[in-house]
Formats: structure tokens, sequence, C-alpha cells
């Protein structure tokens, strides 16, 4: 970030001092591509263990002076407090993050009740890094956030298109949107990705994943059967659950690379997430999914090239403004919407339900004495 808005800080000697962190394994790494620092998941940075116990904490705090914790939008309650709790006094701490994208899975809305209470310096950045600055798909995401989409806005553009298709015509047209972006150079495993609200149905999450398995994937191959499930070796896939024994994470994607046994015949899949090879057994596949078509809220802290969202009446019930202008959010340069597409409009229109919190009250309550003096303090000195 300092990089990016022309700071001068000296980040290589300050390294051991400064801490990266956010809440998912691929927006850690994100992190670390941009700042060219090593960066970690929260629960890394805490010495989360299999036991699901923190390292650090209020008694053992961390050691660093910096602390910039990115995608802070997916942050709950109870990870805040463990991670605040073990940040020592005097620390500089940069939160950052997106308050209009879907709040976190777990409760609390810790973001936005942070900014809401007017407590702590807040800057709002401006200038977009993730697409062109004429991007359609900028414009696209302001007039969703803003609640401003008409359908006179559904005209396709260099870098956005619009498909009016039925339901069951969907899965073809996702199908040839991917092979015309692997034409092009584009990348299964990381630049391509389809986004979906929900798991069943005829054009939901599973049903996708096996017709792109079918066509991406050679089903003749090494596989093995899983209750339901199906895994052969080139398979897209995405861990379910934090593992940090293993040093995955909760949405983190990686490609089957080989099937084989160990020496009592049990079947062992070995996986590769971003050059970490990672060995399964069989009865750890409960934490495994296909990964052709994710969820919005898995999407969240990650960015494709090539992202394609189905629209369908089946799951209207579960759009909302935040989860469109989220999943709009994770493209960088192309953008397909496909289906039902009054459902923009719609879903713009419609927001989460308000959760019913007392940080930012607390925040004011019991801080304001501590941070009398914050208004002589500049924003950068956060950074």
């Amino acid at each position: 970030y300092a990089i990016k808005h022309e700071i001068d800080l000296d980040l290589e000697s300050a390294s051991e001092d400064i801490l990266l962190i956010a809440p998912t394994g691929r927006a850690s790494r994100r992190m670390q591509q941009v700042m060219n620092m090593k960066a970690m998941t929260i629960h890394r940075a805490l010495g989360y263990n299999y036991e699901g116990v923190f390292y650090y904490n209020d008694s053992i705090q961390l050691p660093h002076k910096l602390i910039i914790i990115d995608e802070a939008s997916m942050i709950d309650i109870f990870l805040a407090e463990n991670l605040f709790k073990a940040i020592p006094k005097g620390t500089q701490v940069v939160i950052v993050g997106d308050e209009d994208q879907l709040p976190s899975v777990g409760p609390g809305q810790v973001l936005a009740d942070i900014i809401q209470s007017e407590i702590v310096p807040v800057i709002h950045l401006k200038e977009i890094h993730r697409q062109a600055k004429n991007s359609n798909i900028i414009s696209l995401a302001q007039k969703v956030n803003n609640q401003a989409v008409t359908s006179y806005d559904y005209e396709s553009q260099s870098d956005i298109k619009f498909m009016r298709k039925k339901s069951d015509e969907i899965t073809d047209v996702i199908i040839k949107t991917i092979d015309q972006a692997l034409d092009a150079g584009y990348q299964l495993k990381d630049d391509i990705q389809v986004l979906i609200p929900m798991y069943k149905g005829q054009v939901g999450i599973d049903a996708v994943n096996l017709a792109l398995q079918s066509r991406y994937t050679n089903m003749g191959g090494k596989k093995i059967t899983y209750g339901d499930k199906v895994f052969a070796v080139g398979d897209k896939v995405i861990q379910l659950q934090n593992n940090p024994e293993k040093g995955i994470m909760n949405g983190d994607i990686g490609i089957i690379k080989d099937i084989s046994k160990d020496p009592d015949d049990k079947d062992l899949l070995y996986i590769d997430f971003d050059d970490h090879i990672v060995t399964f057994q069989k009865d750890a596949l409960d934490d495994l999914n296909l990964a052709y078509a994710i969820s919005i809220h898995k999407s969240q802290g990650s960015e494709y090239k090539v992202v394609i969202m189905p629209l369908v009446r089946a799951y209207s019930r579960m759009l909302r403004k935040e989860l469109l202008y989220t999943g709009i959010t994770r493209t960088k340069t192309h953008l397909t919407l496909v289906g039902d597409l009054d459902l923009i409009e719609q879903a713009s229109r419609v927001l989460n339900e308000s959760r019913q919190t007392s940080l930012a009250t607390w925040l004011n309550s019991e801080l304001e004495e501590t941070i009398q003096d914050i208004d002589t303090i500049s924003p950068y000195d956060f950074m």
C-alpha cells in the first residue's frame, strides 16, 4: 500500500517489524505479491493450532511495530477479539477493507463498526487499481453499490458482457465463455472463475462443477470416489475448512496433481496449493470440493481476470446488493453476466438485513479518553 501510494518507507530493512495479514490464504498471497513482502493469514500469524488455540493472546503478544490487516470486512467479532488482544499497546495498525462488500460469515460487522465509530482516522481510497481506470466493470459496480442500475445499463462492452438466457441454456454459455478465455491464453486455475450464490439447483455450484469437470478434466485417468464426490487428477479444488496442520486455510484453491495408494493400500491425493503440495487421505475429503464454480462468499479476498456470474430466479432470494457488488468487484479484466438480467437491478435494490451490533457504541464509550489527541495524528503515521 505504501508502494502504491508512493509513501517513502524502507520496507526491506523494517520487514521484521512489519506484519502483513489477511483473513484468507488467497488474500494474504495477493497482499504478498503486491507488497513484495511476506504475508500470512490471521490464523497463522496468531499461531492457531489444530486444537483451535491461538499461541499469541493477551499474555503472549505479537512482537511487531506495524501491522497491516487487509480484507477486514471478512473478519468476524470472534477473530477480531483474538487478533486485537494479541496486539500490544504502541503497535501501529492499518486496517484495509471495503465496507460495501459482504459482511463476515460469522457474527459482527467489525470493519463497518470501526469506521462508523469515528474514533480512528479513516482514509477513503478513490483510485482503483484492480481494473483499468475507464473500466465498465467499475461503472457497473458503482451503480450496483449506489442502487442506480437500470435495464439501459445492460449493453455489452469490451470488458463486460450481458447475455440474457434461460436457465437450461446457462451452463452451455459458461462452457463457451471459458473455452473462449482459454483460447485467449487465460488459465483455468488462476485466471477464470465462475461465481454462484447457491450450491443446489440446475445452475447451482454442484451441478455446474460437475459439468465443467466433465468438460475440462480427463475422467478416464486416475480418480477417486468419495460419497457422491468424484475427484480426478487435474481437477481444480477448494479447501473448505482451516487446516493449520497442513498449512492450508478455508478458501485455498489447488490442483490435484496425483492420486496413488500408500503401503496399506489407502488412497492418497496430492494437491498443489500454489506450489505447496499437500497430501490428503480419503477420510479428509469432506474438506474438499470442486472449484470450477465457487460461492461468492468463498471468492472474497480474491481477484480473477475472467469472472462468469450466472443469474437465475432459483436463487433470487439470496441475491442482495452486497453479494452482487462483491462478485462484480472480484473481476480484473472481463466479466460475463448470464441469465435473467432483470435480477441485476432487482438485487441492487435489496440490502442485507441490518446486523444488531454494539461494537461502535462500545468503542466510543470505552476508548474516547484514550484517543483524545487523535486529531493531532496524521493518517500516514499509521502506515
